[in-house]
């Protein structure tokens, strides 16, 4: 899991940050002045830091100098400073984005999904809506917490996340978990997506009459 260092001043803006960030599968950290997020980047490993530029005790830019110095980790700006003399220093710095504030919360999304993706091409993260699950691990998370998952289950759901807003039928369920092992009525499939919407009531994932199941694209 992607884990996500947010650097920000305002106690309100941080827990809402955090909040919305963790809604999306993350883990994150949050620090209220660059010199504890320095800190906490030292002894911890992150994927992305997002901070603001107007910090205490040690501004953003400071921040990222310091960090640059022993990391090409992503770097987001999310601050109030429009000028451009700013985000081109910021730029210089190679950051990755410059989000001026007051921003929407569904773009910072999108700007955070971007700049993993582009940093982090091969992590093979597959989400869909608050579950992110990763199939090299073998690990579902929904909002960050980790769920329990039968060999099956896990087997099942990462079909559908492997083919978004399609419809997959039992037979090819079946052909691709079960394979030569299957003897029995294709509707087994059906119990184990019921055991997949009691541990997971948020997804997605809908029934075509006759056919099959389709988990809806985000």
């Amino acid at each position: 899991m992607f884990r996500i260092l947010v650097v920000e001043d305002d106690e309100d803006l941080l827990e809402m940050i955090t909040a919305f960030l963790e809604a999306q599968g993350y883990h994150v950290a949050g620090a209220a002045d660059g010199q504890q997020a320095y800190r906490l980047f030292e002894t911890q490993e992150f994927q992305l830091v997002i901070t603001d530029w107007m910090l205490p005790v040690l501004d953003g830019y400071q921040l990222a100098k310091m960090i640059r110095r022993r990391s090409a980790v992503p770097i987001i700006f999310l601050t109030a400073v429009e000028e451009e003399t700013r985000q081109i220093a910021a730029y210089e710095l190679q950051i990755d984005e410059y989000i001026v504030k007051p921003f929407s919360y569904n773009l910072l999304v999108k700007k955070v999904e971007a700049v993993l993706r582009r940093s982090y091409p091969e992590s093979g993260l597959l989400k869909s809506g608050t579950l992110t699950l990763d199939p090299a691990a073998r690990q579902v998370f929904d909002q960050g917490s980790e769920v329990q998952l039968t060999t099956r289950e896990f087997d099942i759901l990462q079909v559908f996340f492997e083919n978004p807003g399609r419809v997959v039928t039992r037979e090819q369920l079946i052909a691709r978990v079960w394979q030569t092992d299957f003897m029995g009525d294709p509707h087994i499939v059906d119990t184990h997506i019921k055991n997949i919407r009691k541990k997971m009531p948020g997804i997605s994932l809908t029934a075509v009459k006759g056919v099959g199941y389709r988990l809806e694209k985000d």
